[in-house]
């Protein structure tokens, strides 16, 4: 049995329980206008899929006018930027600096994204390399972060009034070819998270969540995106859903 067989087989049985298997995609590292964005965009628009953009604030150069279709832009933490130690796991939000520090530099992200935006912006942060300090998450909400995604099975629904909805399978082969990982592995990854949501070893309600990087697509990422949509839709049972619904205030 193919991936793809796995994905039909998996949403028939989502099918059979009379639940509607909900996804989300989200696209990170966006910093400006491009071919490849544009594209992403408007195969969001012809697949009627959203899309969660992650925008780098230091980096970004896009406005509201750039963005196309059901396109959501939230926060992909500040500069973007390593600063952990020799050896250890990248991460910009991570506990070797100080708190007041990374907050200070996260609001002036947010409020530059907020000014770039307008009303489409969602105060949701996505730390680059998904990683974040466990000090920091809880005192997002009093911030007025809406929501926080990073990526594998939440161990719980929110913080406060903030919302966690993570990300579950990356196309992008990082460990290797830093192209695509193939269809059978990203599968693996979206009908492992669903079938553990069905199974309950997952929570229910967190939306299965695709995670891309429209930078660095090959054409087996773009061609895996069209048919991955296409057979959803044929599904009629899966549900991809915008930001602004998993996350608000």
């Amino acid at each position: 049995m193919t991936g793809w067989d796995a994905l039909r087989r998996e949403l028939d049985l989502w099918a059979q329980t009379g639940r509607t298997a909900t996804l989300w995609w989200r696209d990170d590292d966006a910093v400006g206008p491009s071919a490849a964005l544009d594209r992403a965009m408007a195969l969001a628009e012809a697949s009627a899929v959203p899309l969660a953009l992650a925008v780098i604030p230091a980096e970004n150069r896009l406005t509201a006018a750039d963005l196309a279709g059901a396109v959501t832009p939230v926060q992909h933490g500040y500069a973007h930027r390593n600063h952990a130690g020799p050896g250890a796991k990248k991460r910009e939000l991570g506990a070797e600096r100080r708190a007041d520090h990374v907050l200070a530099e996260l609001m002036t992200g947010r409020d530059a994204l907020e000014r770039a935006f307008g009303g489409v912006f969602r105060p949701v942060l996505v730390p680059p390399w998904n990683r974040i300090g466990a000090h920091l998450p809880p005192l997002l909400p009093e911030l007025g972060y809406a929501g926080l995604s990073r990526f594998g099975a939440r161990d719980r629904p929110g913080i406060g009034a903030m919302g966690i909805v993570n990300a579950h399978a990356d196309i992008v082969d990082w460990k290797g070819s830093r192209g695509f990982v193939g269809a059978e592995g990203a599968l693996a990854q979206l009908v492992g998270h669903l079938r553990a949501r069905r199974e309950g070893a997952a929570d229910p309600a967190e939306a299965t969540g695709l995670l891309t990087h429209h930078r660095v697509h090959d054409a087996a990422c773009w061609n895996f995106l069209e048919r991955l949509f296409e057979t959803t839709a044929q599904s009629g049972i899966a549900e991809w859903r915008s930001a602004a619904t998993l996350f608000y205030a």
